[in-house]
């Protein structure tokens, strides 16, 4: 542990500069776009446009990673990201301001691609759920912690966009000092459509998506309807993602050892009961909900880098940037869908509805990793 740990040392601390500036920017968009007059629609195309660009990030890095390596095109993007972020302060506009987020949004996804494909490679196959979850877990407490900076400045002010900006800058300076070469990939032909193994694991993403996006955009509302205060929906929503936390290291760590697949079946399990308890949970304590939404949290926020681990299991290590670029899109595509298959479970059955559509979801993915690949694991 130690010594993967001293291998990804530098990259750790290159992803939580650049997930501290664009947890705060994400979330500065929102409340600057509302300041400056505009209403829920131009905010959530603005959203939209964000996610979309993070679909287009995933399916075209990969051939980034293979030509400039690691390290050069984690530099590069930092360098767009930051651009980008400076140019949303010249022209407070919506329509300007969607554009550049999805820029911004090619940028996150081109992050992801590279940077897990970074922690898949420097990793052996016997650690890679532990790897991704060092991954994981720097990153939820680098978004968490740029959320506080939030307070920091006047938000009709330049200083958000400067702190912003330069967090993504400074991402490159870990890479720049690191002594250990970042991982360099062969070209090789991208990873072919087959019935086996990746269509299960882009599943599992895709399923993956749609819950973390579910939880981040409707718990709120869902928690609103039940009669929660804004207090308790907040202890409500640090919970989930409490959990999330909290789980990542022991269920990698136990995947690791007793198999990606039989442990990605146990946590899409674990997360279908919890989703299930939560919906039948109205008539209970307030305490019961937090205990099932924790235990929920944990299962459903690990089913990322689980699937990941199943999807690379065998694999070609050149072929992983591809792959991993795929799967970033596939979450994407779940991501943006999520919500609104969600809510049309609510309008149909009630607040209730969130956790019913989920817990299918967890089922459907809990029922994946059962199927056998019709092709081998090289042909991926």
């Amino acid at each position: 542990m130690k010594a993967l740990f001293k291998i990804l040392l530098m990259p750790i601390l290159s992803l939580m500069c650049m997930a501290l500036g664009s947890g705060l920017f994400t979330t500065f968009v929102s409340i600057r776009l509302e300041l400056a007059g505009a209403g829920p629609f131009i905010i959530g195309l603005a959203a939209s446009s964000f996610n979309a660009g993070i679909l287009a990030g995933g399916l075209f890095s990969a051939r980034a990673v293979l030509k400039l390596g690691c390290s050069r095109s984690l530099i590069l993007i930092y360098a767009i990201n930051a651009g980008t972020i400076l140019l949303h302060s010249l022209w407070i506009d919506p329509i300007y301001w969607t554009i550049l987020r999805f820029v911004s949004g090619v940028a996150l996804g081109a992050f992801f691609t590279v940077m897990e494909s970074w922690f898949l490679k420097a990793s052996s196959p016997s650690m890679r759920s532990q790897a991704l979850s060092l991954y994981l877990i720097a990153y939820y407490i680098a978004v968490s912690s740029g959320q506080l900076l939030l307070n920091t400045a006047n938000p009709l002010l330049l200083n958000i966009f400067l702190i912003s900006a330069a967090f993504s800058a400074a991402a490159a300076i870990p890479l720049l000092a690191s002594k250990q070469p970042s991982p360099l990939f062969e070209h090789k032909a991208a990873p072919s459509p087959s019935p086996g193994r990746p269509h299960l694991g882009y599943f599992c993403a895709a399923a993956s998506g749609i819950v973390i996006a579910s939880i981040y955009g409707l718990i709120p509302f869902y928690g609103k309807t039940i009669g929660l205060s804004l207090g308790q929906i907040s202890l409500l929503m640090s919970v989930i993602i409490s959990g999330g936390f909290l789980f990542q290291w022991p269920l990698a760590k136990w995947s690791d050892t007793s198999g990606h697949s039989r442990v990605l079946k146990a946590v899409c399990i674990l997360a279908m009961l919890a989703s299930l308890c939560a919906a039948f949970v109205d008539g209970l304590s307030f305490s019961w909900l937090l205990f099932i939404s924790w235990l929920f949290g944990g299962a459903s926020f690990a089913l990322y880098p689980l699937s990941l681990a199943f999807l690379c299991d065998g694999m070609d290590e050149e072929k992983i940037p591809g792959v991993v670029g795929k799967f970033v899109a596939a979450y994407s595509v779940g991501a943006i869908l999520g919500p609104l298959g969600t809510s049309l479970f609510i309008e149909r059955i009630g607040a209730a509805g969130l956790f019913y559509f989920l817990s299918l979801v967890c089922a459907l993915s809990g029922l994946i990793p059962f199927f056998k690949p019709k092709s081998s694991a090289s042909s991926v």
